[in-house]
């Protein structure tokens, strides 16, 4: 906003965001903590947002028992497939983010890994996947991070916003 002079007109949209942000957060702040899972396996290496990171501390607020949120790297961490299991093994919802035409199937998604089968989030069916082709995903999520928020939170806690639609978030089938 500075640099265009419109400082103020910044400074009102940014109290917007950070006022949504934060009722959002404090809506799951005595809920139940489902476990959250995040993205997937690339090449030999699972890339997990560590718990300082923006997607860490974002589960956090969404109300998620985050397998990493004691770890303490603002970015990714590179973990073997096999860490990611044995820690994020038994999570109860698992949220990825994938590149492509058409939406992801959970066919597909064991055909990449046929580990991942091995996830009980896979096994019950609560993997919901971003396809960052057809969403405003990074577009939207750094300038509104509520938005982004209201998915993780109507994901994790249903009963939370029962009237949210997802916005980038959807169930794969």
């Amino acid at each position: 906003g500075i640099l265009y002079g419109c400082e103020r007109e910044a400074d009102s949209l940014f109290a917007v965001v950070d006022s949504s942000y934060n009722a959002l957060k404090k809506l799951t702040a005595n809920s139940k903590k489902p476990k959250a899972n995040i993205d997937k396996i690339t090449g030999s290496v699972w890339y997990v947002p560590g718990g300082r990171s923006t997607i860490g501390q974002m589960l956090t607020d969404a109300g998620a028992d985050y397998p990493w949120a004691d770890d303490e790297h603002s970015g990714s961490v590179a973990l073997p497939f096999e860490a990611v299991l044995e820690r994020a093994g038994e999570c109860d919802v698992w949220l990825l983010r994938y590149s492509g035409q058409q939406p992801l199937t959970r066919q597909q998604l064991l055909g990449e890994h046929r580990g991942y089968n091995q996830f009980r989030s896979f096994r019950k069916g609560r993997v919901y996947g971003c396809n960052v082709e057809q969403s405003l995903f990074y577009e939207e999520s750094p300038f509104r991070p509520d938005l982004l928020l209201s998915d993780f939170i109507r994901i994790l806690h249903p009963d939370a916003l029962p009237q949210h639609e997802l916005r980038y978030y959807h169930l794969i089938e």
